[in-house]
């Protein structure tokens, strides 16, 4: 076997953009191994069904511009490389550039079809540059004492398998799209009702040191409709 230095683009996302940089992917499959035993307890037969194959894999975006409209493009529920895309998630840091990371799963039988599709939202796709540095995705509207160091939007849902009479996969489906926000800061939040414009379940919580300046982070989600 092969000893490779190079991280593969698992979904093929560069089809999309070439600006997307693979730097880390994972695969592994697992399949469901039946057994059946005779009068002794020992087994006598076996046969294995449901095989399936999760990927995940990190790209770091290689341009200034452009990234979050290719998010409207690559969805929750697209299909990529025979992969359906179960998670998208984009990290952004004062101390580097935008990395996205991707997860979906394939069947060894039975390929999904018109899954539903989620899409991050268009406000959040304009924030989501490309360039350099932390993006407040919780777009605090209130205080210029804190300052964003880190943050995260992850678009998933609850996705559904069901096998057949081998129970092997049959048709498996999508539902319930959010997108979960998080932006860490320097400084402490006092008031947070500048914070996450159109989000529910919005939370802070800060940090204190002895040694070191307050932190904190705010967090919300945003429920989508399909489409």
């Amino acid at each position: 076997m092969a000893i490779s230095w190079v991280a593969e683009d698992v979904f093929l996302i560069a089809a999309v953009s070439s600006n997307f940089i693979p730097i880390q992917s994972s695969v592994s499959t697992k399949v469901d191994h039946n057994t059946a035993i005779d009068e002794s307890g020992d087994i006598v037969l076996t046969d294995d069904s449901n095989a399936m194959t999760e990927a995940s894999a990190t790209y770091r975006w290689n341009a200034a511009t452009g990234l979050g409209a290719t998010f409207a493009t690559i969805q929750v529920g697209d299909t990529y490389n025979d992969y359906l895309i179960t998670s998208i998630s984009v990290k952004t840091s004062n101390t580097g550039w935008p990395e996205v990371e991707i997860q979906g799963h394939k069947h060894a039988a039975g390929a999904h079809t018109n899954a539903t599709k989620y899409t991050m939202p268009s406000g959040t796709r304009t924030l989501i540059t490309g360039a350099f540095g932390a993006v407040d995705l919780m777009g605090n509207s209130i205080s210029s004492d804190v300052q964003c160091t880190e943050s995260s939007v992850t678009v998933t849902g609850n996705h559904v398998d069901i096998t057949d009479e081998n129970n092997d996969h049959f048709e498996g489906d999508t539902r319930g799209g959010s997108v979960a926000y998080s932006s860490s800061y320097n400084g402490a939040v006092a008031n947070i009702s500048g914070y996450g414009a159109g989000m529910l379940n919005i939370a802070a919580s800060t940090q204190t040191s002895a040694d070191g300046f307050d932190t904190c982070t705010v967090s919300g989600v945003v429920y989508l409709a399909a489409g």
